[in-house]
């Protein structure tokens, strides 16, 4: 059967799976060793366990890829639920083939296979005023801290060591990010068998550190930058005060080699998280919240049915023995009864008070990232699209209690 012109598959061969990673290296890297990069990232991108090649998407023109994207397939926490999330990487398209639609073409087909595959939420960081327009909107915003070299310099010195990491810390590393990152909406469910390929796959000058007690016991691990040592750490994780100063110590001394010395260092510890209550008592910070209106880390409903089966534990979990209620959420049209009894949530005839949503606002209301009588307002969402959230006034408590305020934070080794 022939192939509609500019139609959306994956690969055919290893030659278009070689054209496919290469156009992403071209597009996102414009420098450093292209072929290193090329086929570290092929590595991991392919030895993960959720990897199939239906994943990688594109169009072809004539024989030549002209247009990209792919998925990762990750499990998003929400407190007991876990979410298939399609992580959308690598969005790019030949310069002689733009203003041509084909970007539309292939968010238009993100939500077709995340229907397809039952993916509840698709995730990805794009530019700014594009992807809106496929229904994506804003979910959380980044946070720097930052530091002093000098007041950092002034700690006491830390009864921890710090080494370079091996292929047997990768245990202790998960159980340091889950520590962190467990409790917060945009933490992943990584696996063990992620965490080693992750540790494999890092090249010398990216290696962690880890920070280990006097028994051995790895408690602490920063992340470098992706060219090395800078003024910035990507990612630190603390199980308790000895070990971070320990990474702290290590930072300031890797940074008093750089040419010039920086004058302050940048980490990017969770909002509500150990390690940032732990660094504001060491030393003051300064702290920047970048919003980037419909740019930046953006989501959206996927499968609407499976959303909803798939949030069931957090919601029974926040009704929290409150009185029994049946409630009819309708998402752009799409009906599904909620029964709320006790500590439990299930699915049911949708005969209960009804709540009207727009995907967009349902998508922020379950990263917590707006308050749900913000959405009820029709405030937060991009202009033209529609108002977010229509319910009665009584019903406001209860929409509160399932979907509350959050602090969402994606890992920046999470990152795509």
């Amino acid at each position: 059967m022939p192939i509609a012109a500019d139609a959306v598959r994956p690969p055919a061969d290893p030659a278009e799976f070689d054209a496919w990673y290469q156009v992403f290296i071209d597009t996102f890297f414009t420098d450093g060793d292209k072929d290193v990069i090329c086929r570290v990232y092929r590595a991991y991108m392919e030895g993960l366990p959720t990897y199939r090649p239906s994943l990688c998407r594109g169009i072809w023109r004539d024989g030549r890829l002209v247009s990209r994207y792919g998925f990762f397939d990750r499990e998003l926490l929400v407190g007991p639920s876990r979410l298939r999330c399609g992580c959308i990487c690598g969005v790019a398209t030949l310069p002689e083939a733009r203003g041509q639609g084909l970007g539309a073409r292939l968010m238009w087909d993100s939500v077709e296979v995340a229907r397809a595959e039952r993916w509840p939420l698709l995730l990805l960081a794009g530019i700014s005023n594009f992807y809106h327009r496929f229904g994506y909107i804003d979910c959380l915003d980044t946070v720097e801290h930052s530091f002093t070299l000098e007041a950092a310099s002034a700690l006491p010195a830390s009864s921890y060591t710090v080494r370079e990491t091996t292929p047997d810390d990768a245990a202790a590393i998960l159980r340091l990010y889950h520590g962190s990152f467990g409790h917060l909406t945009g933490c992943f469910d990584r696996t063990l068998a992620e965490q080693r390929l992750r540790l494999d796959l890092l090249p010398p000058e990216r290696a962690q550190v880890v920070a280990v007690d006097g028994d051995g016991v790895v408690r602490g691990c920063l992340n470098r930058e992706w060219r090395g040592w800078g003024d910035a750490a990507e990612e630190v994780t603390a199980e308790d005060e000895q070990a971070l100063l320990a990474l702290l110590h290590r930072h300031v001394q890797e940074a008093g080699k750089l040419d010039p010395v920086p004058e302050r260092l940048r980490w990017y510890p969770p909002e509500a998280s150990r390690e940032l209550y732990m660094l504001e008592r060491l030393v003051g910070l300064h702290s920047q919240r970048w919003s980037r209106p419909r740019g930046g880390w953006m989501a959206r409903i996927g499968h609407v049915g499976a959303f909803w089966e798939a949030m069931l534990p957090v919601l029974g979990q926040r009704w929290d023995l409150r009185p029994e209620r049946r409630l009819t959420m309708v998402v752009d049209g799409e009906e599904h009864g909620l029964h709320l009894a006790g500590s439990s949530a299930r699915l049911a005839a949708p005969d209960g008070d009804r709540v009207v949503w727009s995907q967009e606002a349902l998508t922020q209301a379950v990263f917590g990232f707006r308050p749900v009588r913000w959405l009820a307002q029709g405030r937060g969402l991009a202009q033209g699209q529609a108002l977010g959230l229509e319910a009665a006034d009584d019903l406001l408590p209860a929409l509160e209690a399932l979907f509350p305020l959050g602090r969402p934070t994606i890992a920046r080794t999470d990152d795509f």
